[in-house]
C-alpha cells in the first residue's frame, strides 16, 4: 500500500527536508500510498456516524470526531496499510529520516482512522507523549495520512504547525490533500 520504494529512493532528500523544516521537524509526502490501492481503501471506509465507530474521547478540543484504531478490519486494503505502517522496512525508513529509533504502537492507541462528522472540528493541541498504557513508551513522532477527497481551500481545516515556545510564531499551514502524509 505505502509506496516504500519511492520513500527509500528519496531518503536523503526526505531526511534533509525533515531536519530543516520550520517551525519544527516535519515532512510532507504527497502520493504516500500507491494511488489505485489508496482509492480502493477509501471506498471501504463507511460513514462513521452510520456505523457507530467509537466517538472520540477528546471532548475538550474535538467535536463530532470518530475514531477506529482497528481500521485494518474494514477491508484488505486498510489491512495492508496497517501492516505496512508496522513493518520493519517502514520503521527503518522512518528511523533514518528522523535520526531516532522508531517503532509504531501496534494497537494504534490514540491513532488509527479518524473521521469528522458534520460540524466537526479539531482544535490545536499537543498529543500525549508517554503512552497511557505503556509508560516506558515515549511518543515523539506522529504520522497523518489524509484520505479526504476533493478538499478545497474554502473548506479550511489545514493542519497548523506552530512553535508554542514563541508567542509571535507564524503558523505553517499544510493543506489536507488526499494521499498526503505528514510526519512530525
Amino acid at each position: 500500500m505505502i509506496d516504500i520504494e519511492s520513500l527509500e529512493q528519496n531518503i536523503e532528500q526526505h531526511k534533509n527536508d525533515f531536519l530543516r523544516a520550520k517551525p519544527f521537524e516535519h515532512l510532507v509526502v504527497d502520493n504516500f500510498c500507491h494511488p489505485v490501492k489508496i482509492e480502493k481503501a477509501l471506498s471501504t471506509i463507511p460513514d462513521a456516524v452510520e456505523v457507530g465507530h467509537n466517538k472520540s474521547k477528546d471532548y475538550v478540543f474535538a467535536k463530532n470526531k470518530f475514531e477506529k484504531s482497528e481500521f485494518n478490519l474494514l477491508g484488505p486494503e486498510l489491512d495492508e496499510l496497517k501492516k505496512d505502517l508496522l513493518s520493519s522496512r517502514f520503521s527503518a525508513w522512518l528511523s533514518e529520516i528522523t535520526m531516532q529509533e522508531i517503532f509504531i504502537d501496534p494497537k494504534f492507541h490514540g491513532g488509527g482512522l479518524h473521521q469528522g462528522g458534520e460540524g466537526s472540528f479539531l482544535d490545536m493541541h499537543a498529543d500525549f507523549n508517554y503512552h497511557p498504557e505503556n509508560l516506558s513508551w515515549f511518543r515523539n513522532v506522529n504520522i497523518l495520512l489524509y484520505l479526504n477527497k476533493n478538499w478545497l481551500p474554502e473548506y479550511r481545516g489545514e493542519l497548523k504547525l506552530l512553535d508554542g515556545r514563541k508567542k509571535d510564531s507564524n503558523p505553517f499551514l499544510i493543506e489536507p490533500i488526499f494521499n498526503r502524509a505528514v510526519i512530525m
